[in-house]
């Protein structure tokens, strides 16, 4: 599946894509997420637990930080891709 398809299911754009694979979160993502700004999801992809994150997974902020050290950047990216997946964790 191309970058313009999986954007299309994401329902954003694919430049938007684009930018959050290369670990730029624009505002549509925050949008698509949910209570969250797309600063406090980029220091997430920085490094920090978000707290509209955990709330998504239904875990606390410092599970959510432990996952988040796992992950990495590049996880950290992928579970933003997924949350932002029509239907999941809603």
């Amino acid at each position: 599946m191309n970058a313009i398809r999986i954007a299309e299911q994401l329902g954003i754009t694919p430049l938007a894509f684009e930018r959050l694979v290369r670990g730029e979160v624009p505002e549509v993502v925050a949008d698509k997420i949910g209570d969250s700004t797309a600063e406090a999801l980029q220091r997430f992809v920085e490094g920090e637990a978000s707290i509209a994150v955990a709330v998504r997974l239904n875990c606390s902020e410092a599970a959510l930080q432990e996952l988040r050290d796992a992950l990495g950047r590049q996880g950290a990216i992928g579970l933003l891709i997924g949350l932002c997946t029509p239907g999941l964790l809603k």
